[in-house]
């Protein structure tokens, strides 16, 4: 953001980005590092895990309160965030975050379906074809949704808030969801 965008780095940006290198280094050290098979069917009976249906509802509760809280702040926010921070006021620091948490909540769905046709994928590989299921095809659709959901919410949040700000905002909210989701569904804590 320096180079590109001429903005000024302070304490906290270098902070934050070394908080999420440690982040991401933690996550491939201690992550899961075996390669299962799965078919449509036993994806299909992991979401009757009790864990994973309290997060789907924890989730989509904060999407919808993040929304509106987004559009609550966004109206007390006239002419947008190209203001200072002082005439912003408190939602400079809170649409960020808002924005990030409903839009991640949707976005960070493909990678768990990302996850799920790719397993799909090796179990057809290894004999057991799956293409034939409906599920199959509904992960697909799923993921592309999801995919295009989050490539849209961050590209518009590039342009509505600033890159030091929101980069970081979207990154946390994008690592942590996805963590915490697929942890949940494939039961990998």
């Amino acid at each position: 953001s320096k180079v590109v965008n001429k903005e000024t780095l302070n304490p906290w940006i270098l902070v934050g980005t070394v908080v999420v290198v440690i982040g991401c280094i933690l996550l491939v050290l201690f992550g899961s590092h075996e390669s299962p098979s799965f078919t449509a069917q036993e994806l299909m009976d992991l979401y009757s895990n009790p864990a994973y249906i309290a997060y789907l509802c924890a989730a989509g509760a904060l999407c919808i309160a993040s929304y509106l809280m987004y559009q609550f702040g966004k109206r007390r926010v006239p002419g947008g965030m190209d203001k200072s921070p002082k005439e912003i006021g408190v939602w400079y620091r809170w649409l960020p975050i808002f924005y990030t948490l409903f839009s991640a909540v949707i976005g960070t769905q493909s990678v768990l379906y990302g996850k799920s046709m790719s397993l799909l994928l090796r179990t057809s590989l290894s004999g057991d074809n799956q293409a034939d299921q409906w599920y199959t095809w509904l992960v697909v659709i799923l993921f592309m949704s999801c995919a295009c959901f989050w490539v849209v919410r961050f590209n518009k949040g590039l342009k509505m808030f600033p890159v030091s700000i929101i980069m970081p905002t979207l990154q946390v909210g994008w690592i942590l969801l996805s963590m915490i989701s697929g942890s949940l569904y494939f039961q990998e804590i």
